[in-house]
């Protein structure tokens, strides 16, 4: 497989990005209500071979239970098991509040949502028009009067999308 840099990959990675990094954002709280969305962040030491220290931070996401000397935070996970079954397991972190790094609320993010949304607006614009092109259609207003003069058949749709993933 080679790498490409034409313009429809790097738009896809970059709405890959946007999707990705979603509409929320997480800000360091000094104090959280109850109920609130939170990401904590616990340090994690571990001994390697050599006896070296190394330590790690692990970030552990669910809604806070209470936040006194102990944090409580109610976690969910969800696995698939087969084909139809999936399997949610619900568990409550309980921790010191003296070891926790740090607590970060999570918050709905304007500016990301905004920019998702207009990704996929600009992503969906150059499909159709990239489509309404490779299927010879025109801007000018031709045609049967109606508003619908591209057509395009199954081999040329075939030939954009291989043209799209950059395979000729």
């Amino acid at each position: 497989m080679r790498a490409s840099s034409s313009p429809p990959v790097r738009a896809i990675a970059l709405l890959g990005a946007f999707v990705l990094s979603g509409c929320y954002t997480y800000i360091p709280a000094t104090s959280v209500a109850p109920g609130s969305d939170v990401r904590v962040l616990l340090p994690v030491e571990s001994r390697r071979a050599g006896g070296t220290v190394i330590r790690e931070t692990l970030a552990v996401e669910g809604t806070l239970v209470s936040w006194d000397d102990t944090l409580r935070v109610a976690t969910e996970t969800t696995q698939q098991v087969g084909n139809f079954r999936q399997v949610r397991q619900m568990d409550t972190l309980r921790v010191p509040a003296g070891e926790v790094d740090a607590v970060e609320l999570r918050e709905f993010s304007r500016g990301r949502t905004l920019g998702l949304t207009a990704a996929i607006v600009g992503g969906a614009a150059l499909l159709v028009t990239g489509i309404s092109q490779a299927a010879g259609g025109s801007d000018d207003g031709g045609g049967n009067g109606n508003g619908t003069s591209a057509s395009i058949t199954v081999g040329r749709f075939l030939d954009l999308l291989r043209a799209i993933g950059g395979r000729e």
